[in-house]
């Protein structure tokens, strides 16, 4: 069983620089992209109808498992998964040429813009402006099974804390997972403080039989606190936000799975 064909996402409100802070606002469109395997960060890729080839900021080299990826002007390949607006994963694009370029201004916030060659050129894009929408409808080969029921949902805390990740705000995103971590815990822990990381461990602890993951959620609670309340040299860097991000997506599947 296969999902819908098309698959609709907001515009997203362009930054204004700062020597225009009065112009008006613009919206383009961005779609939530993994590069390379299912285990891949989540990028937030804009479209651009007008591009031939597909760039990619020299910013996201070191994220991927291709070698050179640094080279100004070089052309490399990444398999490239389109998800829905909820991040589960939708199209399977495959092998996408991108030209290693390095992005100024507002284009800094979304490192890949996806063009016409390999990508652009199999899908269908309409746009509504009045809803400051879009929609893409995809040739049926693309398009991935739908999810498993085993697949837990992500908190929608989580899908934000991982856009917030995605766009290098690691502080704001590690403050939303353990958000997203408390509303996945089970109702009769209501109203544990998100700061309480000992008591917080003892129930995810208790709730799934594993005290590892306890310990998994003692340290995103001790992240999300420096992140909250620590100076400014404390700030959690971007490898600790991704790696409380992964380790939270563990800790609710094993949450959900057991209640």
């Amino acid at each position: 069983m296969t999902s819908s064909r098309a698959s609709t996402y907001d515009l997203v409100p362009a930054v204004p620089p700062l020597w225009g802070r009065f112009a008006p606002t613009f919206y383009f469109p961005a779609i939530p992209v993994r590069l390379g395997p299912e285990w891949s960060q989540v990028v937030y890729a804009r479209i651009d109808v007008g591009l031939p080839i597909s760039q990619m900021d020299t910013s996201l080299s070191h994220h991927l498992m291709t070698t050179g990826f640094a080279s100004y002007g070089a052309t490399r390949a990444a398999n490239v998964t389109v998800l829905r607006a909820d991040h589960s994963p939708w199209l399977m694009v495959g092998t996408v040429p991108f030209e290693v370029v390095q992005h100024f201004g507002e284009h800094r916030s979304h490192p890949v813009t996806l063009g016409f060659e390999s990508f652009l050129a199999y899908l269908r894009i309409t746009f509504n402006f009045p809803k400051r929408s879009f929609t893409i409808t995809a040739p049926q080969r693309l398009i991935l099974p739908l999810r498993s029921e085993s697949q837990v949902p992500m908190p929608d805390s989580v899908l934000e804390a991982e856009r917030l990740i995605a766009a290098g705000s690691y502080s704001s995103g590690v403050a939303s997972l353990l958000t997203g971590l408390m509303e996945a815990l089970p109702s009769s822990s209501f109203g544990v403080s998100s700061s309480s990381a000992s008591y917080l461990s003892s129930i995810v602890a208790s709730s799934t039989g594993d005290p590892a993951l306890g310990d998994l959620a003692t340290r995103i609670a001790d992240l999300r606190n420096r992140a909250v309340h620590g100076g400014e040299g404390e700030q959690p860097s971007e490898a600790e936000a991704r790696t409380a991000l992964k380790a939270t997506k563990k800790v609710i599947n094993a949450l959900r799975r057991s209640a």
